[in-house]
């Protein structure tokens, strides 16, 4: 170890205290947007649609609610509770 050097302030420049929190929020953010990319598609599928409007936009911080309107589970609840009226 290195005389003179304040280790407790080069904890604070190294990569370890940003970098490994912000890669984790990126990989979540993919992976939401792969799960809402596969989740419409599969919708479309069961539908017998065949659009092909895979393009998105998810806001950060993506809230449950935005996820499922973009999954599109809003339209599926409406077409239940159609079914139930």
């Amino acid at each position: 170890m290195r005389k003179g050097i304040s280790w407790e302030r080069w904890g604070w420049w190294s990569k370890a205290s940003g970098e490994p929190p912000l890669l984790l929020a990126v990989s979540v953010h993919c992976a939401t947007r792969a799960a809402i990319r596969e989740a419409r598609q599969q919708l479309l599928r069961w539908t017998g649609l065949n659009k092909s409007d895979s393009t998105f936009q998810l806001e950060v911080p993506a809230t449950m609610p935005v996820v499922k309107k973009l999954c599109g589970l809003d339209n599926v609840e409406n077409y239940l509770q159609s079914l139930l009226s």
